[in-house]
């Protein structure tokens, strides 16, 4: 099983979350490798809540 990690900021560039604020960021480790996907939850302005998945490679560190 992997290890989760307390949650580690990144930046989203180039996902774009328009009209939507971050909220936190997951990020999932399988022993002392980075997980492909990385879970973004975001609340947008009006209170919505959602988790977006998007492969690790694509987010930078922010």
């Amino acid at each position: 099983m992997g290890l989760e990690a307390t949650y580690v900021d990144f930046s989203v560039d180039p996902i774009r979350l328009s009209n939507a604020e971050v909220a936190r960021r997951r990020v999932r480790f399988s022993g002392s490798r980075l997980a492909t996907d990385l879970e973004v939850a975001v609340q947008s302005p009006a209170g919505t809540a959602r988790t977006l998945t998007a492969p690790a490679a694509r987010l930078r560190d922010g």
